[in-house]
């Protein structure tokens, strides 16, 4: 079971790590968690301003940087985190953007992680058993 969970979840993450899209997090320590898993920290943006202007900001640099029109959102698993998710998608969707939830997906259901700032302690536990 383990295997299985850690197989899928590396694929996930080497996906991200691998784009070019665009990572949404809530703060510094689940940034720093994802640049330890190996996604470009110029890739990952953190919720420091109002949802409207983090918004606007993302459909700017996209435009900017001919970066693809789609935008992972890693916010927290949590009741908030839950909030913040369907606030900043359906800004982003009404802006024509597209969202890639697999690896929000596969966190929620496969594993006990709900806070990103924990994935890595999760994913070193996991690769050690």
């Amino acid at each position: 079971m383990n295997s299985e969970i850690l197989e899928e979840l590396q694929r996930l993450l080497d996906d991200v790590c691998t784009s070019s899209l665009l990572v949404v997090v809530e703060g510094k320590k689940d940034k720093a968690c994802l640049i330890k898993l190996g996604v470009p920290g110029k890739n990952i943006i953190t919720l420091t301003k109002p949802l409207f202007e983090v918004v606007e900001d993302i459909a700017a640099r996209i435009e900017k940087e001919n970066l693809p029109s789609k935008v992972v959102l890693l916010t927290d698993l949590d009741t908030e985190g839950k909030k913040l998710y369907a606030t900043l998608a359906r800004g982003l969707e009404d802006r024509g953007m597209d969202i890639d939830n697999q690896l929000r997906f596969f966190l929620r259901r496969k594993t006990p992680v709900r806070h990103i700032e924990g994935l890595f302690s999760y994913f070193e536990k996991i690769t050690v058993n």
